[in-house]
């Protein structure tokens, strides 16, 4: 932000592409804050509107949405746009990153300055077990499963943005170390999932498959070496079990309940913004969450069928512009991996990390489409 107002005398005209991305993000919140919560108002379900608050969300995702608008007008060239995206978002992560070190340090040495941050250390889906994960990493973003998609982030974006081999190799494993201690299974897909588009796909280089394939059968072993610790008894619950946990029933719930007892004018526009918060503070018994932690979840009962319709369409045109950057890099596929991935456990779509990483892949693909090649292949 600080830098898009920085840059104001450099507008130029709209980007029409990102334009249209910005569009998708916006209009259905348009939609869903006026046809569908007069739908909800006429609906069964009215006393939801008693308990909806939506203006501090629908202020932030307006606020996203004249973010997005600014980057598509400056005029600076993407390539250059694209690394000052990058460099502000990676100190952004390390800034996380060192909080959670420093958590680490309180927690497991004896470190004389204790970690001054409120910290949530929740096993949901394992609540039936009897778990000691009080050693989980949070960092300031106070929860496990709050800072796993921005080291996710920090972790890919030290691979390309730092050129220096050993301080590389030493961000990276700290990423990875911090992302171990918060015994995430959502952060541990997230990693795996990466590496796997990179291993099988991507990398071109023989040398960095047997590097990548090295640091997973590490990870495999270490994971081998705790496997009767509570940490992997809380992670296996998680996955094995999943359709039994309270998230997959967070998710499934309100879903059901829009299309067993929603209007059709709420099937099509949501309920309105935070309307699954609403049903939540108004105890019914169908909404586990007043989120259902998953972005698409979210969207389609708040802003409908209509909402969801544009996110895929936005999510697909990431995607169809990071697949025709694959043969200069395969870093903004990485990152919409990443943006995809951590969106199925993080309905963050109001939040500056979703639109700055839609931001930066659109820069980035830019910049490679136009030859102006930003960032170490």
């Amino acid at each position: 932000m600080v830098f898009l107002v920085s840059n104001l005398k450099e507008l130029r005209n709209v980007d029409r592409s990102l334009a249209l991305i910005t569009f998708l993000y916006l209009f259905p919140w348009f939609l869903s804050s006026s046809v569908g919560v007069i739908g909800t108002m006429l609906s069964s379900d009215s006393s939801a509107i008693v308990a909806m608050s939506p203006y501090g969300r629908l202020f932030n995702v307006i606020l996203m949405a004249l973010y997005l608008l600014g980057v598509s007008m400056c005029r600076k060239s993407y390539a250059y746009l694209s690394a000052k995206l990058q460099k502000a978002y990676f100190f952004g992560c390390m800034f996380l990153l060192v909080s959670a070190i420093w958590q680490a340090m309180d927690m497991y040495t004896s470190f004389p300055i204790a970690f001054p941050f409120h910290t949530r250390s929740y096993v949901h889906g394992a609540e039936d077990l009897s778990l000691d994960l009080k050693g989980r990493l949070t960092g300031y973003a106070a929860e496990p499963s709050y800072i796993c998609p921005f080291i996710a982030d920090g972790l890919l974006l030290s691979l390309y943005y730092i050129k220096d081999k050993s301080i590389r190799v030493a961000i990276v494993s700290l990423f990875v170390g911090v992302m171990y201690l918060t015994y995430s299974p959502s952060g541990y897909i997230t990693i795996a999932v990466l590496a796997m588009v990179w291993l099988f796909g991507f990398t071109r280089s023989r040398k960095g498959r047997m590097w990548l394939l090295f640091a997973l059968l590490s990870l495999f072993v270490l994971f081998l070496s705790m496997k009767d610790t509570d940490a992997m008894q809380y992670i296996n619950r998680r996955i094995d079990d999943y359709e039994g946990t309270s998230r997959f029933n967070g998710i499934v719930g309100p879903i059901e309940h829009q299309f067993s007892y929603g209007s059709r004018t709420n099937i099509l526009f949501g309920y309105g913004t935070k309307g699954m918060s609403s049903f939540y503070d108004l105890g019914n018994r169908d909404f586990v969450f007043g989120t259902s932690n998953t972005l698409f979840a979210d969207v389609l009962f708040d802003a409908g069928i209509i909402g969801l319709i544009c996110y895929v369409a936005l999510f697909l045109l990431l995607f169809l512009r990071s697949i025709k950057c694959l043969s200069n890099t395969d870093f903004p596929l990485l990152l919409f991996v990443d943006l995809f991935v951590t969106s199925l456990y993080r309905a963050d779509y109001a939040s500056l990390r979703f639109v700055a990483l839609v931001a930066i892949i659109y820069s980035s693909t830019s910049s490679y489409t136009q030859k102006r090649y930003l960032i170490r292949k």
